[in-house]
């Protein structure tokens, strides 16, 4: 039997052609909103760099100045009680006085864009919208965020893989969105011990 690689073997839940059409059309929104303006987009890493990076290669009309977020909730499939965040990366200047675009891979619990959003408003920006790709349906805790201005699909409460999302830092290279399935992850992951 030939091996398999990762991308054959998990179930995709969101194929590559619908993420296509999705970020595409959510970057066209985005257009219509900051076309011939300046925008910062702040991107929460590291599970929104790939969907960032091709959002904005549907906003070609506006000026985006790219600042980053770090910031960790999970460990393993476990969500923490605490959000690590990082601002070491981000520019005040860029944020102050300026239309500030924050983007997320997923609205889960609703705690990391709220730390996201105390730290930007914090710098005083002129406006602030949320973008996130994905929104799990339900799973929001008061007194955090229950929405975004722009959400790409409504998932159930799946622990998910893929397009820049991971599990420990695995399989963000996935061209889909798949849910993590723990058997699959050890099954690969022997197959690389013994290869």
């Amino acid at each position: 039997m030939p091996d398999q690689t990762a991308g054959e073997m998990f179930r995709p839940i969101i194929p590559k052609p619908d993420l296509d059409a999705r970020v595409a059309a959510m970057g066209a929104e985005l257009l219509d909103r900051y076309g011939g303006r300046a925008v910062t987009t702040v991107t929460m890493l590291s599970g929104a760099a790939i969907f960032t990076a091709d959002l904005l290669g549907h906003m070609q009309g506006a000026d985006v100045n790219m600042q980053f977020l770090k910031t960790a909730s999970y460990s393993g499939t476990t969500r923490g009680e605490h959000v690590d965040v990082s601002a070491g990366i981000l520019d005040p200047k860029s944020i102050a006085g300026h239309d500030v675009l924050l983007i997320d891979d997923i609205l889960d619990s609703g705690h990391s864009l709220h730390v996201a959003l105390a730290l930007i408003n914090a710098y005083e920006p002129r406006s602030v919208a949320t973008c996130v790709l994905l929104k799990k349906i339900g799973t929001q805790i008061e007194p955090y965020p229950d929405d975004a201005d722009y959400v790409g699909f409504e998932i159930d409460d799946l622990f998910v893989i893929g397009y820049g999302m991971d599990y420990d830092n695995r399989y963000r290279n996935l061209r889909y969105i798949a849910e993590f399935d723990q058997g699959i992850h050890d099954r690969l992951q022997e197959r690389i011990r013994s290869a």
